[in-house]
């Protein structure tokens, strides 16, 4: 699991008792920056704290790709959906994400020619058309940080098998811990199930 840009590992423990409520083990961290991690934020410390966790888990753990969930949220969604990109595992929870930095920058600031000043990515378009494994496209209507469309337009371009569920709640609401539908597409993806998907969404 990958969290957002706001706090750190120790704010997601609601989050963790959910994932254990699946029968799931679960690995947490925080990138350079956050938390307890020395170093400061960037996409390079991001992507390589995924990295270091892939390798902690497939070769330290002996999991194998074919096991593992890649679950991010927020910022988070974007960092799964780089190791979903190099490794066909078993799928990818992408949650309240963003298309790129670019496009939240020039949300925030329209009339500012932001994109151009731009050195940090974190492309989740760009990654999402390499993913080869289901992907659980996960977005509230609701979402005041980041609209929507952010969600469709990462749906569009993923590949099948694929599924979007809109929900209700706050960008940092934990109000889908009960929503059947994501629990439900939960455990699609944990039984096998979800290699089945083809396209859809609630």
């Amino acid at each position: 699991f990958f969290h957002g840009t706001v706090g750190n590992m120790s704010y997601e423990l609601r989050t963790i008792s959910y994932l254990h409520s699946l029968g799931s083990s679960l690995l947490l961290i925080d990138y350079p920056g956050y938390g307890k991690s020395e170093g400061r934020p960037s996409q390079r410390g991001c992507l390589e704290a995924a990295d270091a966790a892939w390798d902690f888990v497939c070769t330290e753990k002996g999991y194998r790709a074919e096991q593992v969930i890649l679950h991010g949220r927020s910022l988070g969604s974007a960092v799964a959906a780089y190791l979903a990109s190099k490794w066909r595992c078993r799928g990818l929870v992408f949650q309240s994400g963003f298309t790129s930095v670019p496009d939240m920058a020039a949300l925030i600031y329209p009339y500012l020619p932001v994109r151009w000043f731009c050195h940090t990515r974190l492309s989740a378009l760009q990654f999402i058309s390499q993913c080869r494994c289901p992907v659980l496209v996960v977005h509230s209507q609701a979402d005041e940080f980041i609209p929507i469309r952010h969600a469709e337009r990462v749906y569009a371009r993923a590949r099948l098998p694929k599924k979007l569920l809109r929900i209700q709640g706050t960008h940092f609401s934990n109000q889908w811990h009960w929503d059947m539908d994501v629990r439900r597409g939960w455990q699609s993806l944990l039984s096998g199930e979800a290699a089945r998907w083809s396209g859809g969404h609630s």
